[in-house]
């Protein structure tokens, strides 16, 4: 049997400044000396279609910020400079540049090993890595000699070349490396919680002129306290939170026992006097009995460093919000959503339950493979088959009922929308004016953006920013400090790798090529190129501080760029891949330094508020670090399964049994959770049946066979740690 240890995603992103002479600025030159010889090399390298290959596939011509011209059919600035740089001439595969180069590996690397280098899905690597006794993938470990970048990284983290390293083929005492893997980011905060924080403002604002109409929430009371204590009380208990921005100083707020702001609501409710004016009243209350004057402004719980609200005190907030329609608008008619995924995508509306997950305290939902995480026994969890998610969905069917999370959102045109593009039409007030947003879950860069659209700039005070997740009781065993910020929204590797095509080994001119060309891109120069494009083409210059180190500064050329409707569009990812040919997925760390200063000015006043708290370490999350406790690791992206354990997974993850439930980035994809929150469980109305608490978590763990695949996991995840 041909055993093989999971991939994991530790990495220690300093040692990449280390591999190379360093200049004045912190760049490194990386140029081969004269006595490398030139080679020819092919390439399948494309992200997803013919945008994203090495060479401009543009009709027009794209002249970059130094005023360069690059015409349909040239190669990219990155891939210009990569060849200038390491002396190779590359040449696309061009079959593999119609769709993704990794599904192009996977329908064709097994009969024609096509390209020298490719993309590839980590699983596929490992499947297609030999053909019989031969290898067809390079074992890279044989050449370590060559690659003094890629060892130095490797070296500086042995757990991470013990976790990239399978058995080799046709020896299975030796271990052997098939590839170098992909960062889309490391160590890194991805998805956070955004809000239209100059609404929050604004209904506690003194002399705001408030809603009076009590009809908004109705008086069919669905959601329950879910942070109360035995008599139904708030819990009374202290959170650490940072002293204040950029400081790495903390106190505590301490959180009195005082009744809970939801049963409060629900008796306004009840009775029919819920206005938006009793409602910010109320809330005004609650805040003072529970806090006292530790907060400068009501709107710090949710806004502030110091903001530690629970998932309680958002709900309350989500009901003022939707209760304030004239009071937030202007307009009484206009209907308000609380929460909003970004489109009809099923990935998108799985955004729901990420946010869920965060603010009720649910691991799983928002992990690096599947659903699966690690608990403080280091035991693998597969949250599919919890209570704890049943639960979730319960919570989340209650402010589905009381129209606190899109109406319909599986219909492609809910909210009076055509393309399902919700968050345009709800966050900016665009393509349907009855209706406005208040909260994502998603990029801070990416919906960032919507604080630069022109209908947002002809709204006073428009401001949409991302926000510390909830505080929540997480079961991590120690219960000393329960109640803190937690996220495992954290960027890891990807399950993407590049490889050499073990064939180069006959010709050592185009391996020592392919090797020195593999290893630039762990060099802190290579990393600073394939994030930001070239110096010499006006894509950077300089350098800015960001979370207490230097990273290259983007020119204001390039940045104007990004965001220029007829070249970037605001969109990093398409101007840095279409453009630049930066930030595909060969293999390295992509720099998030880069992201940061992509994002909209407004919103990065609020993700500097996260990141104090993460250096401040208030707001924690799952780490590839080394650490005593299991329940913070960063659960593996890629298990290696052995071929009986791969089939019992594969049968039970089929499309009709726990494939049901999934995150897929796709329009037809649909996600049987969506069910629960829309109906509920155990509903009885016709073509919207679901199942009991009960029928759900024995089909899903005993029918489906979740317990089994959790096991066959939790084998592979033993193996790797004896």
């Amino acid at each position: 049997m041909n055993k093989k240890i999971l991939l994991s995603s530790l990495l220690c992103v300093g040692v990449l400044a280390s591999c190379a002479p360093t200049t004045s600025e912190g760049t490194t030159s990386e140029k081969p000396s004269s006595a490398i010889q030139h080679a020819e090399l092919s390439i399948a390298l494309n992200y997803d279609g013919n945008n994203n290959r090495i060479t401009y596939q543009g009709d027009k011509t794209y002249t970059t910020p130094s005023g360069k011209e690059i015409k349909k059919g040239d190669y990219k600035p990155v891939w210009s400079e990569v060849q200038k740089l390491m002396d190779v001439t590359l040449t696309e595969v061009e079959k593999a540049c119609t769709g993704k180069a990794v599904e192009y590996f996977k329908n064709n690397w097994k009969q024609n090993q096509y390209a020298d280098l490719a993309a590839a899905n980590v699983t596929d690597i490992n499947t297609f890595s030999v053909d019989g006794n031969k290898e067809t993938i390079l074992d890279l470990s044989k050449y370590f000699n060559k690659l003094p970048n890629f060892k130095a990284f490797l070296d500086a983290n042995p757990a991470v070349k013990m976790s990239i390293t399978s058995a080799k083929h046709g020896d299975a005492t030796k271990g052997a490396i098939y590839y170098f893997p992909y960062f889309d980011g490391n160590d890194d905060l991805e998805k956070m919680t955004l809000v239209r924080a100059d609404y929050v403002r604004k209904l506690f604002a003194t002399g705001t002129e408030l809603d009076t109409n009590a009809s908004i929430l109705g008086t069919n009371v669905k959601y329950t306290p879910t942070e109360a204590d035995t008599s139904g009380n708030a819990k009374a208990y202290s959170v650490v939170v940072p002293t204040a921005l950029g400081s790495k100083t903390t106190k505590k707020i301490t959180k009195t026992a005082t009744k809970n702001i939801i049963t409060r609501q629900n008796e306004l409710i009840a009775a029919g006097t819920a206005t938006s004016a009793a409602l910010v009243a109320q809330f005004k209350q609650y805040v003072t009995e529970r806090y006292g004057t530790q907060f400068a402004k009501v709107e710090d719980l949710f806004l502030g460093v110091d903001s530690c609200y629970d998932a309680d005190e958002m709900v309350a907030l989500m009901r003022i919000v939707k209760a304030s329609p004239k009071a937030l608008t202007g307009d009484a008619n206009k209907k308000m959503v609380a929460f909003v995924p970004r489109e009809y995508n099923n990935s998108r509306i799985a955004d729901l339950y990420r946010w869920a997950g965060q603010l009720w305290g649910v691991r799983g939902v928002e992990s690096r493979s599947g659903y699966l995480y690690i608990n403080s026994q280091n035991k693998l969890v597969d949250t599919r088959g919890s209570n704890e998610i049943v639960e979730l969905l319960e919570n989340l069917n209650k402010l589905y009922s009381e129209g606190l999370i899109l109406e319909n959102f599986q219909n492609e045109k809910s909210v009076g929308v055509s393309n399902g593009k919700f968050a345009a039409s709800l966050i900016v007030g665009t393509g349907n004016d009855s209706y406005a947003g208040f909260m994502e879950y998603d990029y801070s860069q990416t919906q960032g953006v919507w604080n630069d659209d022109a209908a947002s700039k002809a709204v006073e005070g428009y401001d949409f920013r991302p926000i510390l997740g909830s505080v929540a009781d997480w079961d991590d065993g120690d219960n000393s400090t329960s109640y803190y910020h937690f996220t495992e929204s954290w960027r890891s590797v990807k399950t993407q790798g590049f490889i050499i095509n073990a064939a180069l080994e006959s010709d050592p001119v185009k391996l020592d090529a392919a090797l020195r060309l593999c290893d630039y891109f762990y060099s802190a120069a290579g990393q600073q190129l394939n994030s930001y494009g070239p110096e010499a083409d006006g894509y950077t210059k300089g350098t800015i501080d960001y979370q207490g180190r230097k990273v290259a500064k983007f020119t204001t050329e390039a940045l104007a760029q990004l965001n220029d409707k007829n070249i970037g569009k605001g969109s990093y990812t398409g101007y840095l891949r279409t453009y630049v040919g930066a930030t595909l997925p060969v293999g390295y760390v992509k720099e998030q330094g880069m992201e940061y200063q992509c994002t909209s000015a407004k919103a990065i006043a609020g993700l500097d508020i996260i990141n104090t708290a993460i250096s401040a370490g208030t707001y924690k999350h799952i780490t590839a670090a080394e650490v005593t406790n299991p329940f913070m690791k960063v659960v593996p992206s890629t298990f290696f399964l052995t071929q009986g354990q791969a089939t019992i997974v594969k049968e039970a993850e089929a499309a009709n049994k726990l494939g049901l439930i999934n995150s897929q980035s796709s329009k037809e994809k649909y996600n049987i959770w969506d069910d629960f929150v829309m109906y509920g469980f155990g509903s009885t109305v016709t073509g919207k049946e679901t199942d009991t608490k009960e029928a759900y978590l024995n089909k899903i763990n005993v029918e489906f066979g979740l317990t089994n695949v959790v096991k066959q996991y939790q084998d592979a995840y033993d193996f790797m740690n004896e």
